[in-house]
């Protein structure tokens, strides 16, 4: 089992080993472009949300500024808002599946 594999089952892990190290800057930069879109580009938030998350449904909303290390391990469902400083600091999966579910 390698280490992003004992990460997402909540193992211990080394988080420098097997490019989970290129996983969170690639993370980083694409949150610090979310972060810092103006509020008048929706379409561009919403498909930059969209890649940053591993999967979510229609009708998404996270209000800037958003923080995660790699982002691939959240699951949002329909209807999701999250305001203000919403940060996921697991490093195993967040599954929010429940309409208008603010964290």
């Amino acid at each position: 089992m390698n280490h992003k594999e004992r990460m997402l089952a909540g193992l211990p892990y080394k988080a420098w080993l097997d490019g989970l190290s290129e996983e969170r800057r690639a993370c980083r930069e694409k949150i610090f472009r979310y972060n810092h879109l103006p509020p008048d580009r929706e379409g561009e938030r919403d498909a930059l949300l969209r890649e940053i998350l591993g999967a979510c449904g229609r009708h998404v909303r996270i209000e800037g500024p958003f923080y995660c290390d790699y982002g691939y391990n959240i699951v949002v469902g329909e209807n999701f808002f999250a305001n203000y400083n919403f940060t996921d600091r697991k490093s195993t999966r967040l599954n929010s599946s429940h309409p208008s579910r603010s964290r």
